[in-house]
């Protein structure tokens, strides 16, 4: 799993990839709202791992949390959540801590009502990596909270899976490009290149395990209640009557998504 020095020197090319503006993060963003909007309701606190530079941080304020504790592994990715726009609106309702999202530490503020994590686990080489960021989850949720989880679409056959998403996404010209690494005894590990505002390419391992090294890892860490969520188009196309109008990103997106949806519950 990699550490601080890893990810702090990405920021500019994680940013330049992370932008709300392309359609391609469209259909997760959309998902997730659907999906932490009714969850988080009228003032729920939620504790945020693997925050990285604020992609989520400050919606999950709109959405309808009267708190937000954002913690993240790089002090750079912090700082650039930090130097966001929408920083100052939120004031002293968000709040960032540096630390790692995997060490089942018991964070300032803890039981929280709902622990949020986008792309935490796709940093889990193996199931027992896997169980601590859930256990991290499951030791700062309060009893009746929910733990809501962006990961790498999850397939019990990992390799089969990605191979196929690599060639719907492959014509899209999008500024990053993922490469199978090797086939691991719980899943598969693969490289994200990534390219910066200036076209320098930086890159990172990220990690799909099976979808039953998941559940097993879920309900090991505590979680008995694990849903993975249908994913849906975003709104905005749902009365489109001419399906080339959809943009190909969310349609090539929806064949074979590359992203999963679980709830999870204690």
């Amino acid at each position: 799993m990699a550490d601080e020095a890893h990810y702090d020197p990405l920021v500019d090319a994680h940013d330049n990839w992370r932008d709300k503006e392309h359609k391609l993060w469209l259909l997760e963003w959309d998902n997730v709202q659907r999906i932490m909007k009714p969850i988080v309701g009228s003032g729920g606190r939620v504790l945020e791992l693997a925050c990285g530079s604020g992609f989520y941080t400050y919606d999950i304020l709109k959405w309808g949390a009267s708190s937000v504790l954002a913690v993240d592994i790089s002090s750079s990715m912090i700082q650039a959540a930090k130097d966001r726009p929408a920083a100052a609106a939120a004031g002293n309702n968000v709040s960032f801590l540096h630390a790692d999202c995997g060490s089942q530490s018991v964070f300032p503020g803890a039981p929280f009502d709902v622990v949020f994590a986008a792309w935490l686990l796709s940093n889990a080489p193996d199931k027992a990596a896997m169980v601590n960021m859930f256990k991290t989850a499951c030791v700062n949720l309060k009893p009746t909270g929910t733990f809501v989880a962006v990961t790498a679409s999850a397939s019990e056959d990992p390799k089969s899976y990605f191979d196929q998403e690599q060639k719907q996404t492959a014509l899209l010209g999008l500024p990053v490009a993922r490469e199978f690494v090797q086939d691991l005894e719980d899943g598969m590990s693969y490289r994200v290149n990534v390219r910066g505002p200036e076209g320098e390419d930086q890159f990172f391992v990220g990690y799909r395990l099976r979808k039953s090294v998941y559940e097993s890892a879920a309900r090991e860490a505590g979680f008995e209640k694990v849903t993975w969520i249908d994913l849906r188009q975003p709104e905005e196309f749902d009365k489109a009557t001419d399906p080339s109008t959809i943009p190909p990103e969310i349609r090539k997106q929806l064949e074979y998504p590359d992203f999963g949806l679980l709830v999870l519950r204690k």
